[in-house]
């Protein structure tokens, strides 16, 4: 069968293939066998939380708010609904997290802060934060983590319909389901979005201590339309199983800009991404092959009038094997991948091709009681950028280790390199707020971590030690005319501290995280040594707290608290600590009716935080600032959706 396995890699995914002679014997434990479990925490030996995509997440949840209820996240967001959002794990920059689909990379090697605002939640069936690094077939290497969104293992779904309503002229439509249909697995999701998002605000005219000229305005040129599908099919039958994968996005949206700021135009964004993939089995080795290729076609319209195009593309092949041993496994993945970024305007094209291989091995002792697992991975790149070529390599080793103490206790350590190179909008920029240079050097970085977890049947908690050290840490940063650029910090550490629980009861659940991150800049260089980096707030936690009744009725109140943090490297700009209140509740008095969903965020209307005129001299006094994210953005006030969820199958 193997010779077969690789002929057939170029050919499409679903072309009917002949079982192998025996094919019949290892058949279920080829097709069960491949699909990845979801990530145990108990058993892992990075730390990872596992956020299932169910009943107790609100009715008007995006991603954001999923991984939100994870330690060690910090969600960005610019705005309100719809508005883009990324999360950075354990203090890393946006790029520096890595947002996988299926295990297909969505932002190779942090080629972009990825939006999370432009998938639909409800078409998956969990979402895996890995934090430090994901598992060694993921091929990635990221200094803060991977972030895995998984469909669901099977085709079991039910058709359901969704329709939201709500603050700011929003609504959002979504329709899911799953089945199988002649020996393949269809599952299905689809979105459409559209929000004015003209909510209230505070605007200080960036005179804090001038009260004159405070207004509350209504944000402009902050509107929404976007339309997302996903579609999978996958084979039951025979010796080796086929998948396809399908997604799409369309979305037309204003760039309103930053607090004072004036608005940055209109974005359209075209995206698509397709893979095939092949999985079967030689003895005990398992066998995989996976293509893909993802196509992003933006148009940013300045208010000028002026059109400014750009295409990035991405293309992949991997393949993979893993074979257990007595003791453990061993496993082999080798990736290709290539990106371009066409000519826009004056700007030249840039093209970059990418050679990975990763070598893992697991060694079980002690009754397996102590898991041990090596991961050899070296990543080389070549790249062509303003007629110069590049040529790297970096060797990326990582170690991890999990013992178990007792049935209810495990330990886990681990550690490893990372490297990041500049994408294309750091190295050329010039989209709206965003400015380029051209002379950035590549991330890297050490980063190391431990961690107890105590588990037992519906609870758990943990506590989790990290640091990583990073090398030319690329930030962006704001100037005085408010433009974001992307710089070199040289030196700089994180570290911190991690603690989650989560406990669920037939009538009441629970859920907690907090995270404390002091960041330091450790550079000899003038004015910042010894400074916080900048949009890493020092804390950070999240609560949430749910009563229900059997399947009829669920009330939740959840709290997100962000500490006060610089948008600049020097600490001039500072965004104000905030605490955002939530309620939801949800009411479905019988099987076969519509769900009823109601969701408040902001419960409490909070639009302006006091904060030190001074941040670096408390003795200034205080002065009320505008609500904001990080980077100058507002956020709404209250905002109520209702949401109707039906399943006709149930009636």
């Amino acid at each position: 069968m193997s010779p077969r396995l690789v002929l057939m890699v170029s050919l499409p995914a679903f072309l009917p293939v002949p079982a192998a002679h025996g094919a019949d014997e290892p058949e279920e434990l080829i097709v069960e066998g491949e699909r990845r479990r979801a990530a145990d925490p108990a058993e892992a030996r990075m730390a990872v939380t596992t956020i299932a995509v169910d009943e107790r997440l609100p009715e008007g949840a995006d991603l954001a708010d999923a991984i939100a209820r994870s330690p060690g996240t910090t969600v960005q967001r610019l705005g309100g609904l719809g508005d883009f959002s990324a999360v950075s794990l354990r203090g890393a920059a946006l790029r520096q997290v890595q947002v996988h689909l299926d295990g297909l990379p969505l932002n190779p090697d942090g080629s972009a802060a990825f939006n999370l605002s432009e998938l639909p939640l409800r078409a998956f069936e969990r979402v895996e934060i890995w934090r430090g690094a994901g598992p060694a077939a993921l091929a990635a290497a990221p200094l803060g983590g991977v972030i895995d969104l998984r469909t669901a293992a099977d085709a079991r779904a039910p058709l359901t319909v969704e329709g939201t309503f709500g603050s700011w002229s929003t609504g959002r439509g979504a329709v899911r389901g799953a089945t199988t249909i002649g020996g393949t697995e269809i599952l299905g999701a689809a979105e459409v979005l559209t929000t004015q998002s003209d909510f209230r605000y505070f605007d200080d005219n960036g005179t804090d201590g001038y009260w004159l000229d405070d207004r509350i305005r209504r944000r402009a040129s902050n509107d929404k339309r976007q339309a997302s599908g996903l579609l999978r099919l996958r084979s039951t039958k025979g010796a080796v199983r086929r998948t396809g994968l399908i997604l799409l996005n369309a979305r037309d949206e204003g760039l309103p800009g930053p607090i004072g700021a004036p608005a940055d135009g209109r974005l359209r964004t075209l995206w698509a991404l397709g893979s095939g993939g092949l999985e079967g089995a030689q003895g005990q080795t398992a066998l995989s092959a996976r293509a893909w290729g993802q196509l992003r076609d933006e148009r940013l319209t300045l208010p000028s009038g002026e059109a400014i195009p750009e295409q990035q593309g991405h293309l992949g092949l991997s393949l993979g094997a893993v074979r257990p041993w007595a003791r453990g496994e061993v496993g082999l993945t080798l990736q290709g991948r290539f990106d371009g970024r066409a000519r826009v305007l004056e700007q030249p094209g840039a093209a970059r091709l990418t050679l990975t291989g990763v070598g893992h091995g697991t060694l079980s002792l002690a009754n397996d009681r102590l898991l041990l697992e090596a991961v050899a991975q070296g990543q080389g790149w070549w790249e062509q950028r303003e007629g110069v070529r590049i040529l790297r390599f970096a060797p990326l080793p990582r170690v991890g280790a999990r013992a178990r103490a007792s049935d209810s206790v495990t330990l886990r350590t681990a550690a490893g390199r990372a490297v990041r190179p500049p994408d294309f909008l750091e190295l050329f920029g010039d989209r709206g707020p965003m400015r380029g240079r051209s002379d950035l050097r590549p991330e890297r970085g050490t980063w190391a971590d431990a961690g107890l977890r105590l588990h037992g049947e519906g609870q758990g908690a943990e506590l989790g030690l990290f640091i990583h050290h990073a090398l030319d840490r690329i930030v962006y940063v704001q100037n005085a005319q408010r433009d974001l650029v992307p710089i070199n910090l040289g030196e700089s550490v994180v570290g911190g501290v991690e603690l989650g629980g989560d406990v669920q009861r037939s009538w009441f659940d629970a859920r907690a995280s907090l995270n404390l991150s002091p960041s330091f800049v450790v550079s000899e260089v003038s004015g910042l040594h010894g400074r916080r980096l900048p949009r890493i707030p020092p804390v950070g936690g999240f609560v949430e707290v749910a009563l229900r009744h059997k399947r009829i009725a669920r009330v939740s109140y959840d709290l997100a608290y962000d500490g006060g943090n610089a948008w600049d490297e020097a600490g001039l700009f500072v965004a104000p600590p905030r605490a955002l209140h939530g309620a939801s509740v949800r009411l479905q008095p019988r099987s076969g009716l519509p769900a009823i969903g109601i969701t408040v965020r902001n419960l409490t209307d909070t639009l302006v935080a006091p904060m030190s005129r001074d941040p670096r001299n408390p003795a200034s006094g205080d002065v009320l600032r505008p609500l904001t994210d990080f980077a100058g953005y507002p956020l709404p006030g209250r905002t109520a959706l209702i949401t109707l969820t039906w399943s006709p199958s149930s009636s």
